[in-house]
């Protein structure tokens, strides 16, 4: 028993001296990015709140994203993460292909299962939408993100690892699949 607990008392002194270090010179607004509350709370946003509002409203919050018309979201994003975090994400409405989509770009995940970012497409009138969230790298240095989705009953999708880390080819790579 005493060596079980040695064993795991050097576990967790080895994770907490490998935890991330600042690179980026602002230690109090990172600190807030590593906090469980927070990432959860972005969580919620990306992978609950939006698809939520998308599937139930069936199609209103689409078209009112396609049109600019996000300050409903915004709103909600500041007061469930930060007003900081809300206003650094773009809502940009696209057409690519003949389709209507509405990307969500991110602040860069600190979190895996966190998103870069996400889209929202209509297809044959049915509303889509994915997401590009960050991997747990553990095997593949290359491995960048996870694609995967969510559909209107709540279910969750995922189509796999990708190495990827730019908006266009997340774009490309979920609408060369539609029509």
């Amino acid at each position: 028993m005493k060596n079980v607990l040695i064993l795991l008392l050097s576990f967790l002194v080895a994770a907490c001296a490998s935890t991330h270090q600042n690179t980026r010179g602002n230690a109090a607004k990172d600190s807030a990015y590593e906090t469980s509350d927070y990432s959860k709370n972005i969580y919620y946003v990306q992978h609950k709140l939006i698809p939520d509002w998308l599937f139930v409203s069936e199609g209103e919050f689409f078209n009112d994203l396609l049109t600019q018309k996000d300050g409903q979201i915004r709103g909600a994003m500041s007061e469930i993460i930060s007003p900081e975090y809300a206003a650094a994400v773009q809502i940009r409405p696209i057409e690519k292909w003949g389709v209507e989509a509405v990307l969500f770009i991110f602040p860069r995940p600190k979190s895996p299962a966190n998103c870069f970012y996400t889209l929202a497409y209509l297809d044959d009138d049915k509303l889509h939408y994915r997401t590009y969230e960050m991997a747990l790298n553990l095997y593949d240095d290359e491995l960048v993100g996870i694609v995967g989705g969510w559909t209107s009953d709540g279910s969750h999708k995922n189509y796999g690892g990708r190495t990827y880390q730019d908006h266009e080819s997340f774009i490309d790579d979920i609408l060369s699949h539609v029509k």
